[in-house]
């Protein structure tokens, strides 16, 4: 017997070509297995971009080969496999639609031996590893104009007049926000 593994990598960028860290926000991805080809451990695998900088490899497991009375030796025989990436419900997420084909040739030498190779292809084309890679449309900055307000009441609820005293305020940006321009 052989084994082969199918691998997936996996980026995420902004639409402005920039790696970007999604977070615990988790992608999908499936195998399919062409006319009784043999299954790997995993027929679907998810990751979150958090768990790694900014790429992730995943594997679906490994795929055993065994004896085929179709292989004789010095010929060989190909086992094919479609990877997708399911899409989510993210608006401002463009996910990779590319469905990659997987080809794990498997060749028994004149000792009868087994080996196996595996060849990626999108359209027909080589392609060196199956990679997908989602882009993610930044939002438009926007701008708000944060108001306070100080009133003081008595214990009867009656509004009590300060004058022109002044009562300082602070404004302690949280998670990354922005701090905001002070003004008089």
């Amino acid at each position: 017997p052989t084994t082969a593994e199918l691998f997936v990598d996996k980026s995420f960028v902004t639409d402005e070509g920039e790696a970007f860290d999604f977070g615990d926000n988790i992608f999908n991805f499936t195998l399919d297995p062409q006319n009784n080809a043999p299954a790997p451990e995993k027929l679907s695998i998810s990751t979150k971009l958090s768990d790694a900088a900014e790429e992730k490899d995943m594997s679906f497991g490994l795929i055993e080969f065994t004896e085929d009375p179709g292989i004789t030796a010095g010929s060989s025989k190909e086992y094919v496999y479609i990877i997708r990436e399911t899409a989510g419900d993210n608006p401002s997420v463009t996910y990779d639609d590319t469905v990659i084909k997987a080809t794990v040739t498997v060749t028994k030498d004149e000792h009868n031996k087994l080996s196996a190779s595996v060849a990626y292809t999108v359209d027909g084309k080589p392609i060196d590893e199956a990679s997908y890679e989602n882009i993610y449309t930044l939002p438009e900055p926007t701008e708000t104009e944060l108001l306070v307000s100080k009133v003081l009441m008595d214990g009867d609820g009656q509004y009590i007049n300060f004058g022109d005293s002044v009562f300082e305020f602070v404004v302690e940006p949280q998670d990354g926000a922005p701090a905001p321009a002070c003004r008089d």
